[in-house]
């Protein structure tokens, strides 16, 4: 039986001492595994260390590795690799939306349907539909943050974007008017 603390590990006798599982791939990262001593637990743990590629970085520096424990790989954030040059993944490029790489550090925002893009080019404000040919709607329209409805007048019911009168809903239903 071998002393833990006195044991000289290799990558050889390691993996008779415990199952080895692969670690997961990350995109664009390499990844080197290791054993290190958990003095706690007073045991070995299979430590992987992932490194980014050219032209991409770890989107949190503090975030590298992953530990093997009991054959599943886990941390409490995994490491991720980022283009260097795409703005939109970090804090969405500041956009209040959506975010549109453009190229090498360029990125354009946009909004959600029903919201235009403020005059910083990066907030979304609500559109307000109904300046625009009453929304389409035939009598009212009410807009609403990011949408809007149509409304009718008393006496008249909505379908769709119309207005149907109460004389009409009469003849759809196959009322006669005259009594």
């Amino acid at each position: 039986m071998y002393n833990l603390f006195s044991f000289k590990p290799s990558s050889h006798n390691l993996d008779l001492l415990y199952n080895q599982i692969s670690p997961p791939a990350v995109a664009n990262a390499v990844v080197n595994t290791e054993y290190e001593v958990n003095r706690r637990l007073q045991r070995y743990v299979m430590v992987a260390t992932y490194t980014c590629m050219g032209g991409f970085k770890l989107r949190d520096p503090l975030n590298t590795q992953l530990f093997c424990r009991s054959m599943v790989w886990g941390a409490d954030v995994w490491p991720d690799c980022i283009a260097e040059d795409d703005l939109c993944e970090i804090d969405n490029g500041g956009c209040a939306h959506y975010c549109t790489p453009q190229g090498k550090n360029r990125y354009a925002c946009s909004c959600q349907e029903g919201f235009n893009l403020a005059s910083d080019a990066k907030t979304c404000k609500d559109a307000n539909e109904c300046a625009i040919d009453n929304g389409g709607c035939e009598q009212e329209c009410f807009n609403t943050f990011g949408s809007f409805f149509c409304s009718c007048r008393d006496g008249f019911a909505p379908k769709d974007f119309a207005c149907i009168g109460e004389f009409v809903q009469a003849e759809l239903l196959g009322v006669s008017q005259a009594s």
